[in-house]
């Protein structure tokens, strides 16, 4: 089954929740058959020629979020790393943004936006990606920061966690990140 994974106080891996995939499958059929089905009643209703176009179009867009709620659903089942890990190397988020943001990148990290169902991140001026490269202030950076209140927002709705032990977490490893950078300030070579 799903499950929380705390090695210590500053560490924790998260996992998905199992039984929203169980959810996720019957939907799933049942959206694969209702667009297949509506060859029945939508092509006498519009037409030889509307109709066939209409219903292709809606059955292969139908089809086509079928299978990709059918592939979540089973990396969900098959899936035995945890989605997200927050240790004191930075936050590991292997399910949404597929993407490792170190502490030295990250600005504040947070729970408190909204209804706190997503991982809110607010990037550090001039942070990097991975490969070196500056990670620049986009118009979609700053919608972002309209509507979710940081750079990244990482939905948590099927991961399975525990509110006060992620914030716990969070802050540990983000204060540890910051003392750590003003002790080299202070302290270069």
């Amino acid at each position: 089954m799903s499950r929380t994974h705390r090695t210590s106080s500053d560490t924790v891996a998260l996992f998905r929740r199992k039984w929203t995939a169980l959810i996720t499958l019957p939907v799933a059929a049942f959206l694969m058959v209702s667009a297949l089905s509506s060859v029945v009643w939508l092509r006498p209703l519009l037409g030889d020629t509307l109709g066939v176009v209409i219903w292709v179009i809606s059955a292969l867009a139908a089809v086509g979020i079928a299978f990709a709620f059918i592939k979540s659903a089973l990396s969900a089942f098959n899936e035995t790393k945890p989605a997200l890990v927050v240790d004191s190397r930075g936050i590991a988020d292997r399910f949404h943004y597929k993407a490792f943001i170190p502490w030295s990148n990250i600005k504040s990290a947070s729970l408190d936006f909204g209804d706190g169902d997503h991982l809110t991140i607010k990037l550090k001026d001039g942070a990097r990606f991975l490969d070196g490269t500056i990670v620049k202030r986009t118009l979609w950076r700053r919608l972002s920061h309209v509507f979710s209140g940081g750079d990244l927002s990482i939905p948590l709705s099927t991961i399975k966690y525990d509110h006060q032990t992620l914030r716990r977490a969070l802050n540990t490893n983000l204060d540890r990140s910051k003392q750590a950078a003003q002790s080299a300030e202070i302290n270069p070579g």
